[in-house]
């Protein structure tokens, strides 16, 4: 199996730091984590599976190499922040979860992620007519944002208070990607958001 490489970049939205990138050479990885992910969804009928098996204890070659993917990752923006943190300093493998909502399912709702640094997204699979990820200005609320197409080996690190949603979707294959929600030590952790945002996503 190939060892995925993480290229980034970092981008600023409304004074926030966000790191974007592209994963390459993930295809084999790629096809094993979807695989895994499908089979237990189907045996357990569950779609977080977090809620039911932690991603990591999957314990094969691809979750592996997804758990350095990840740690090159957040380490990546943390050092924006703290530059001498190091990987023990991160704590995100016990907030690690699969989602695989099935064809014909979405949106999901606007919300934020309180009481971590940083929130990943990494897309698996993806499939057309699938939902935009929408990032929102936390100042202007529904009046402002930023949509983004998810595509295979997309990889998003937003800051955990950072309101964001998914747009309805009408996907005819399954979409799967892996969220992780990561704490780092000697970073604090904004805990003044507000929740006024939670509003119903638009039907279109």
């Amino acid at each position: 199996m190939k060892t995925p490489v993480l290229n980034h970049r970092f981008e600023r939205y409304w004074g926030k730091t966000c790191l974007f990138g592209e994963v390459t050479d993930c295809e084999d990885m790629n096809a094993q984590l979807f695989f895994s992910a499908r089979i237990y969804a189907q045996e357990t009928r569950k779609y977080y599976l977090s809620f039911d098996r932690k991603l990591w204890d999957w314990n094969d070659e691809a979750t592996e190499k997804l758990h350095y993917l990840f740690q090159e990752a957040f380490l990546s923006i943390a050092r924006l922040y703290k530059p001498d943190v190091i990987a023990s300093d991160l704590n995100y493998e016990d907030t690690s979860y699969v989602l695989v909502p099935p064809p014909g399912r979405g949106p999901l709702y606007p919300h934020i992620h309180l009481g971590v640094n940083f929130t990943l997204v990494y897309y698996i699979n993806t499939s057309p007519n699938q939902g935009l990820l929408r990032l929102w200005n936390p100042k202007l609320v529904r009046r402002e944002n930023i949509e983004i197409q998810p595509y295979q080996g997309l990889l998003v690190i937003l800051p955990g208070e950072f309101p964001h949603d998914v747009k309805a979707f009408h996907a005819t294959e399954d979409r799967l990607c892996v969220v992780s929600n990561c704490k780092i030590q000697g970073i604090k952790v904004a805990r003044n958001a507000k929740l006024a945002f939670y509003w119903p996503s638009e039907k279109t």
